[in-house]
């Protein structure tokens, strides 16, 4: 099983992928309070939390679990971005924009590091 260095302790490339799904869904709910004009609060504290519960519970998430969870929550964060107005986007003193540019550059940030550990197995991504 490939693994990844994250902070001290490497990760299974599925337990990474998963890791992608998952941020696109608190990025998505926070998208949605601040569409909705109520409060969010976001620390690297509260991101480093759910980071590490996440990794946690997602210890052991199998690829296609993985692969399904980034296709589905992809899909729906992709498509509440798309659906948003200049408004919207402006939202939350423009945490809204942030928040899509965040989901949308998320799985580059992870992308060359998933690919160096396949790599590192002799896999290679076919295109």
């Amino acid at each position: 099983m490939a693994r990844l260095a994250a902070g001290r302790r490497p990760r299974p490339v599925a337990v990474v992928v998963d890791h992608v799904a998952d941020s696109y869904e608190y990025l998505a709910g926070w998208i949605r309070q601040l569409v909705a004009g109520q409060p969010v609060e976001v620390t690297g504290e509260i991101v480093d939390d759910l980071n590490a519960e996440h990794a946690a519970e997602a210890a052991a998430v199998s690829q296609a679990d993985a692969t399904e969870h980034l296709r589905r929550s992809g899909a729906a964060i992709s498509a509440l971005i798309a659906g948003l107005s200049a408004a919207d986007l402006s939202a939350g003193d423009g945490r809204v924009r942030l928040f899509a540019q965040i989901a949308i550059r998320h799985a580059d940030n992870h992308r060359a590091d998933i690919e160096t550990a396949l790599a590192a197995r002799g896999i290679r991504h076919p295109g």
